[in-house]
């Protein structure tokens, strides 16, 4: 089985090789430095902007020009996940261009190079500028990630970053609770959570829902039809990413069940946690 088939397998979400794009808004900080310990010998680094404080102090940084890092992160990926970067700019860390972390995993210096392609300020939802997310052109898998809010909070300049990009672009009013269509509407949105999305025949777009654990009964129904409206991601995940003392985030909370009643398992935990029954949401056919 070739790899391209491989990673399209219900079992496999990751491939050998890959260059993973974590775009959107509301943890995605979380998810990459969750992968980053999932896959022990990966490059983590960002094409926007990263805070300093978030990579674990067990977690080499490396700081400088993406080309001469090069030489520096075969040893230092022997003993495990590395982060690289291009600058720091106070408690910041300033990422590469695009080209340059193609260039870093077209080196084959390591085998999952994991990019925080997109900056939100911590909002759950966001608004589109111009030149966002910087997403490098051999990424092999984009992970879409949004907090739970956009289903159960009202969209305000508190659940927003850049709320008049967001409005102009979704076509809703301030302070609305957009219906499961508006929702899908959204999320596949080529000025919103796709804008600048690749495509390809072994592409894969994944959507991650964080914060399960803030989602009500109805909060649950509405996520369960908006998922069954959605066609162009090849995995959906509903879950809870948070933190730990040493840096390192975890999973836990749960998924909704297909037709949003109780609880299940979320099939992203295969390769975040600890895993019962993975229950993914089907995939329509584009």
């Amino acid at each position: 089985m070739s790899e391209a088939a491989s990673v399209r397998n219900d079992r496999v979400p990751f491939g050998e090789r890959e260059l993973i794009a974590v775009t959107g808004a509301g943890g995605k900080t979380s998810l990459v430095l969750r992968l980053a310990s999932l896959f022990p010998h990966s490059l983590l680094t960002t094409t926007t902007h990263m805070g300093g404080r978030e990579i674990p102090p067990s977690m080499p940084l490396l700081v400088g020009d993406a080309v001469s890092l090069r030489g520096d992160l075969s040893p230092c990926l022997a003993g495990g996940s590395v982060a690289a970067a291009r600058g720091v700019e106070g408690e910041k860390l300033k990422g590469f261009e695009a080209r340059e972390v193609d260039g870093l995993y077209a080196s084959g210096l390591a085998k999952k190079v994991i990019v925080e392609a997109d900056g939100a300020k911590g909002f759950p939802v966001k608004g589109y500028g111009e030149n966002e997310p910087v997403i490098p052109s051999l990424t092999t898998c984009q992970i879409v990630v949004v907090g739970s809010e956009l289903f159960t909070e009202p969209l305000d300049g508190r659940r927003v970053f850049r709320l008049p990009l967001f409005l102009a672009a979704s076509g809703l009013d301030e302070g609305a609770r957009p219906t499961a269509e508006e929702l899908a509407r959204i999320l596949e949105s080529e000025r919103l959570f796709l804008k600048g999305s690749p495509e390809g025949e072994t592409f894969r777009r994944y959507l991650v829902i964080n914060k399960a654990d803030r989602l009500s009964q109805e909060g649950r129904v509405l996520v369960a039809e908006t998922v069954a409206r959605l066609g162009r991601y090849d995995r959906i995940y509903l879950m809870t990413l948070g933190g730990s003392r040493d840096g390192w985030t975890g999973s836990g909370g749960g998924a909704v069940s297909e037709d949003g009643a109780g609880q299940a398992f979320s099939p992203l935990r295969q390769w975040i946690g600890p895993l019962d029954r993975p229950r993914p949401f089907p995939r329509r056919p584009l």
